[in-house]
């Protein structure tokens, strides 16, 4: 799976997202990565983070496989490069 903390605002605002500046993305971008990551890794998830919120929250079904799906994440700045270094596996 791949992510990213997004650079194009068009990509943004047909879902009704704010585009933002850069550290509201990479803040955004540093919660998701710790959502998603639990999520995969089959964990039960409670989150209270500045940008997203999860109560209660489990992958249905499980994940089956004996090892995640593998998260790929990219970026061109420090601090995005930094927490993909730090949580992701490509």
């Amino acid at each position: 799976m791949g992510l990213g903390a997004g650079w194009l605002a068009q990509d943004y605002h047909p879902l009704g997202i704010d585009f933002g500046d850069p550290a509201i993305r990479a803040a955004r971008f540093e919660e998701s990565l710790e959502i998603i990551t639990a999520l995969l890794n089959g964990s039960t998830l409670h989150y209270e983070g500045a940008h997203y919120r999860v109560e209660k929250h489990k992958t249905d079904p499980p994940p089956t496989l004996d090892q995640r799906v593998p998260v790929l994440a990219g970026g061109g700045g420090r601090r995005i490069l930094t927490v993909a270094a730090r949580s992701a596996d490509i």
